[in-house]
């Protein structure tokens, strides 16, 4: 069980099994904020033959953070029949996925990061497999793009954010943060 979109409320799965389709088995969903259950539901009609990965919606919304509040989703993939020497609703496999929602006091406002979680690779893969336009700066040594006079390309071996500020001791704009450019 992989994160796909936690966002749009979206898990992958893969099938792992020989013989088993996964129509055999219930997903079970439940979003607790520090621990307490907020939310919950499953999914029974999950299918994917073996070796297959495969897509699953679980319609839930996001919750709307909390300060401070840590928010985890967490999966349990249950037989729906007993199976062989394992009970009806035997748990075969379980997960637990830090959900992309945060507060931020400062501006009151909830942030939905639904790409913190992946890497560069996992980005770019995407923009690729979805025909994703990207600014065409990317592919001239800009991988951080800011405002005209406070970016430059990056040379190999750099940072990805050494183009950023070149030559001065900011890290920021100053847009969030009232001052300006």
């Amino acid at each position: 069980m992989q994160p796909e979109d936690l966002a749009a409320g979206r898990v992958r799965l893969t099938n792992g099994y020989g013989f088993t389709d996964l129509s055999d088995f219930r997903l079970e969903w439940q979003i607790r904020a520090d621990g307490e259950p907020i939310a919950s539901g499953s999914v029974d009609d999950v299918s994917g033959a073996p070796g297959e990965s495969v897509s699953v919606p679980l319609g839930y919304a996001l919750p709307s953070p909390e300060p401070g509040v840590e928010y985890f989703l967490n999966l349990s993939l249950r037989w729906k029949r007993a199976h062989r020497l394992l009970p009806a609703d035997h748990e075969a496999a379980s997960a637990q996925l830090a959900l992309p929602v945060e507060r931020d006091d400062k501006f009151e406002i909830a942030k939905v990061n639904p790409l913190v979680r992946w890497t560069k690779d996992e980005v770019w893969s995407y923009l690729g497999a979805y025909d994703v336009p990207y600014n065409r700066l990317h592919d001239q040594g800009f991988p951080s793009i800011g405002c005209l006079p406070c970016t430059t390309a990056v040379r190999r071996g750099e940072d990805d954010r050494a183009g950023r500020w070149r030559g001065s001791t900011k890290t920021e704009c100053g847009l969030h943060g009232g001052e300006g450019i």
